[in-house]
């Protein structure tokens, strides 16, 4: 995560938003809203590492995953990857953050909600570091 993006543009020598990048830009405007909000509530935003990758996890009264892919079409061995990776965790809500997605799974007791980007960062990631009132654990 890249506190500015300017900053990484000038590095990287990427002066303009593209396709090729715009799945990095939204994950770090994500990861600042986690961040922020995990702050705020004197919480810790990290990263899970099993057999895959989650983008982003938070710890409050249980355990919430983030996965941020940026697109309009979320694949089904993604969906399965993140299932793994709440089962590995044992935690029961997960979120996809997408292009404009809006769904909810659910399987047993675990549910992974899809939500546009903006709706995430405009609710939900404080919603998250303050108690996820959808969270039935």
């Amino acid at each position: 995560m890249c506190v500015d993006q300017g900053i990484r543009n000038a590095l990287l020598r990427e002066y303009e938003v593209r396709d090729e990048n715009v799945g990095f830009v939204v994950e770090n405007i994500v990861g600042m809203h986690l961040y922020t909000a995990a702050r705020r509530a004197g919480m810790t935003l990290f990263y899970v590492r099993n057999n895959g990758e989650v983008d982003f996890a938070i710890k409050g009264k249980s355990m919430v995953l983030v996965e941020v892919k940026y697109r309009n079409k979320i694949d089904p061995g993604e969906i399965r990857k993140l299932q793994d990776s709440m089962q590995a965790a044992e935690c029961n809500r997960a979120y996809i953050v997408t292009k404009d997605d809006r769904r909810t799974l659910k399987s047993g007791k675990a549910t992974i909600q899809m939500i546009p980007a903006l709706l995430f960062c405009l609710s939900i990631a404080d919603t998250i570091a303050m108690g996820d009132p959808m969270d039935t654990d």
